[in-house]
């Protein structure tokens, strides 16, 4: 029998924690889902373990931790402190806080070599940071430098990376070339992939010097070009792609490294790193879009010349043109025969031929795409102008989900001003039942503008009143729980509840607050009279 895909074992455990069920969360525990594993967009509220703490079911949390704590067992590593311990470093190293996670370590010695249920130290993670200063000081107290990650878990948006059977050096190696983030999805790069080497380079010589491995995706980072042709004589190049980070070549490309790129390629890698992602979709094409993305014009020259796909599609963030930010590489993309993506349209003289048939145009994510298929693809994000002339094109109810999506993507506020002018139900709601007032609270949704956004949904009649289904808040309640102190009195000025009696006693804007530790909120709060 086949195992169950995670995302089916994942969802079948929140469902199991909504209800409360004790039973069937220690057997999808046991069958090995992952309680930490959130869904999009919402990631850090929507996991399983996320869900029980929140809403304060002590029982499940504890099923869920007491799993944790036997799969960490079963690594057969020898000291294994408490979960909550490892979580409270992990967070520290990947929060930037070298200062706090040193005296974690030196309060409790048997954290240095500590994993957690993926088998990821605290090596892996100051590696992952590309922090050489942690990591020399972890392997002078002894951090294994080749210890292995070796759980395998699908690849998701998580604030914690996750790969198997991997060492430090592999996820210093895996992220060579851009900022540390501590993030897991391919559009992080997107901002962070520009700096080259840069400290990893110091990282794997600390690595190196104690012993570490160089593992193959270190030699190509490092630019060894002699260690990656032994390696290919000796056992073969197999390439492993990750979904959102590529594989051998992508890294190649992030660290601006032609001559490796032509190694790799050489040695019969495939130029697009095709991979077939759990739902079964083929995604392919990741060393051209990094080499897009990044600006790497004569690797992106090169990776043409030896046969990738210029039209190729990167699973949930698009294709090579769509992110190419100079005109220099947008030419080289369509001399090469890059189709016009509406989803990549920024000017609104291209959108109007597009809308008005004049230019062929293709979509992303919809097969055959209508006029107005292509004027709701314009719109979202799209600048004022695109905006004015999408709309006409529209005939979605007022209150379809549709538009949720399209206040909250708005590229500016006269482009939000003229989506709720044209009579927007500004409650509308997402597939999730969450509102724009909503998302504005989140991590997610993160504006510069984020309060005149929120004044003009209120403006415009949004209520301070609606509670989603899934963390059962009101859009006070999220800005509470997230720590945007600027909504929190904006929305009490303008007449939310900060008392809330009829909700859920953990659903309170005031338990929110002090849950996540957020003291300014809740000396606000009990100002206006929460209790």
């Amino acid at each position: 029998m086949r195992p169950a895909p995670a995302e089916s074992l994942e969802s079948a455990l929140r469902l199991a924690v909504l209800r409360r069920d004790e039973e069937g969360t220690r057997v999808l525990m046991r069958l090995g889902a992952n309680a930490r594993a959130g869904t999009w967009p919402h990631f850090d509220a929507t996991s399983a373990h996320a869900i029980a703490v929140d809403r304060e079911y002590a029982g499940i949390v504890a099923v869920i931790e007491q799993e944790e704590e036997h799969r960490r067992a079963s690594l057969g590593r020898s000291e294994t402190p408490p979960n909550v311990a490892v979580e409270a470093l992990r967070q520290a190293i990947l929060e930037g806080r070298a200062h706090d996670a040193v005296a974690l370590m030196a309060a409790d010695p048997a954290l240095v070599g500590a994993c957690d249920v993926h088998g990821i130290t605290p090596l892996h993670l100051a590696a992952w940071k590309h922090d050489p200063t942690l990591v020399g000081w972890l392997l002078d107290q002894g951090a294994p430098p080749d210890a292995l990650a070796v759980r395998d878990s699908p690849v998701r948006r998580h604030d914690q990376p996750v790969l198997s059977g991997k060492t430090p050096l592999d996820f210093a190696a895996i992220v060579a070339g851009q900022a540390p983030s501590g993030r897991d999805s391919a559009f992080h790069f997107m901002e962070n992939a520009r700096v080259g080497p840069g400290r990893f380079e110091e990282t794997a010589r600390r690595l190196l010097e104690k012993g570490a491995e160089l593992t193959p995706r270190a030699a190509v980072a490092l630019g060894d070009r002699e260690s990656v042709l032994r390696r290919h004589r000796e056992f073969g190049t197999p390439n492993e792609v990750h979904l959102f980070r590529g594989g051998l070549l992508a890294i190649a490309v992030r660290v601006d490294r032609p001559e490796m790129v032509v190694t790799l390629l050489d040695l019969g890698l495939d130029p697009d790193e095709s991979i077939v992602t759990s739902d079964g979709d083929r995604s392919w094409g990741m060393p051209l879009w990094f080499a897009s993305m990044c600006g790497r014009l004569a690797i992106a020259e090169l990776l043409l010349a030896r046969g990738a796909d210029v039209n190729a599609i990167v699973h949930a963030c698009g294709d090579s043109l769509c992110v190419a930010e100079d005109e220099p590489m947008r030419a080289l993309l369509r001399k090469h025969g890059a189709r016009l993506t509406v989803e990549t349209v920024t000017d609104p003289k291209i959108a109007r031929a597009v809308l008005d048939g004049d230019l062929p145009a293709y979509s992303l994510n919809i097969d055959e795409p209508t006029q107005q298929d292509f004027a709701e693809v314009l719109m979202c994000g799209g600048d004022s102008e695109i905006v004015r002339m999408c709309l006409p094109y529209l005939t979605r109810r007022r209150d379809d989900p549709f538009w949720n999506q399209a206040l909250v993507k708005a590229a500016s506020l006269e482009a939000l001003k003229l989506i709720l002018e044209s009579g927007v139900d500004p409650d509308v709601a997402d597939a999730e039942g969450m509102t724009v007032l909503h998302h504005l609270g989140s991590d997610w949704c993160q504006p510069k503008d984020r309060l005149l956004r929120a004044t003009m949904m209120l403006d415009a009649g949004a209520s301070l009143n609606k509670r989603d289904p899934l963390v059962k808040s009101t859009p006070l309640g999220w800005a509470c729980r997230w720590g945007r102190i600027e909504l929190v009195k904006h929305y009490l000025e303008r007449g939310a509840d900060p008392v809330e009696a009829g909700a859920d006693s953990w659903a309170k804007p005031l338990a929110w607050a002090m849950k996540r530790g957020h003291q300014a909120i809740v000396e606000l709060l009990r100002s206006h009279g929460a209790t």
